[in-house]
């Protein structure tokens, strides 16, 4: 045994934690932001939305620039997003979010003290704090 290893071990726990602490922040960061945009993001009707993509689907089929293009397909994949998310289908993206939030939360709470109430108050739901564990303080 080399007088190398118990360093290397320790360096190892280190950096399994540091990797561990840092996937939980992002985690927390990216479920926070959805729920931001959520809120602060205007909600189409359907038929609105399909209307917009009707023609953004025209406007395609004649653009002779690349940088129109460009745009076009951008704002169709807004489009589409938008769709997915009046009919109810979250993407996988979406849902999973919330999965890896529910797994990293408590922990991640627990290290910066986060509260039940200050969850709250940025709108991560009740239901999805109790599937993560945390509980309102007695």
């Amino acid at each position: 045994m080399s007088s190398s290893e118990p360093e290397n071990t320790a360096t190892v726990l280190y950096l399994s934690d540091f990797v561990r602490r840092r996937n939980e922040r992002e985690a927390v960061r990216v479920y926070l932001e959805r729920l931001r945009s959520d809120r602060v993001g205007r909600r189409e009707s359907r038929e609105v939305v399909h209307r917009e993509l009707s023609w953004v689907e025209s406007e395609l089929l004649d653009v002779r620039d690349s940088v129109g293009e460009l745009r076009l397909l951008q704002n169709r994949q807004h489009l589409l997003r938008e769709l997915n998310a009046i009919d109810g289908d979250l993407d996988s993206a979406g849902s999973g979010d919330e999965r890896a939030f529910i797994v990293a939360a408590a922990s991640y709470g627990r290290r910066q003290g986060v509260s039940f109430a200050a969850w709250r108050a940025v709108g991560v739901p009740a239901d999805v704090l109790r599937s993560a564990g945390i509980a309102p303080a007695p």
